[in-house]
């Protein structure tokens, strides 16, 4: 007989601007600038309506894309 333990976490996972955000609150240099995380977090909102629930890191070349 085989036991079988499932483990759900309730950890948010966390979008790459909020990660930012976390960064620059710390006092670490961030890897975006201001308005490149507001085009990040554009994006993210953007994938959220649209229905994908998982949480996506988007690269900066598609962060740079955004007009």
């Amino acid at each position: 007989m085989a036991l079988t333990i499932i483990v759900r976490s309730k950890l948010k996972s966390r979008g790459r601007s909020d990660i930012e955000k976390m960064l620059l609150a710390e006092g670490w240099g961030g890897s975006m600038t201001g308005e490149q995380a507001d085009k990040c977090e554009y994006l993210e909102r953007k994938f959220k309506a649209g229905g994908v629930d998982k949480t996506t890191h988007f690269p900066q070349h598609q962060i740079d894309r955004v007009k």
